[in-house]
């Protein structure tokens, strides 16, 4: 099977309470050979950091609260149509990040005609993975 790979520099702000946000960006990585996960390395001045997000975890989150763990997604209460906010929690902290809705969801229909959802086993490559973890 060919390797395909979509990527999306998406337009993001930190959320503040108080103040109007730190802008940043994330650059979002989805490859057809890791079909459950989106690759987020997220950017802000001279720092980023890389997150592994499940790929149904974002598509849920834009509709309803997605996520139980270190990752959350969600429509904003203030704008549920056109902002989804994504909560990153680690030992070091909370981050909640605010992303345009339509960004996200263009980002995630193109990675849906590479992988139809529900169709990422047939995509998995288990001999490759598992000589991955090996090495």
């Amino acid at each position: 099977m060919r390797q395909t790979t979509v990527v999306e520099e998406l337009a993001l702000h930190l959320v503040i309470a108080g103040q109007p946000g730190l802008p940043m960006t994330a650059e979002l990585r989805y490859e057809t050979s890791d079909p459950y996960a989106v690759h987020a390395t997220f950017r802000a001045e001279d720092s980023e950091v890389t997150w592994v997000l499940a790929r149904e975890l974002l598509m849920t989150g834009l509709q309803a609260v997605s996520g139980m763990g270190d990752v959350k997604v969600q429509p904003s209460e203030e704008h549920p149509e056109s902002v989804i906010l994504i909560q990153l929690s680690s030992p070091d902290g909370v981050a909640v990040l605010a992303a345009n809705s339509a960004d996200l969801r263009g980002f995630l229909l193109r990675t849906c005609d590479q992988v139809p959802p529900g169709a990422e086993a047939a995509f998995l490559d288990l001999d490759l993975k598992l000589a991955q973890l090996l090495a």
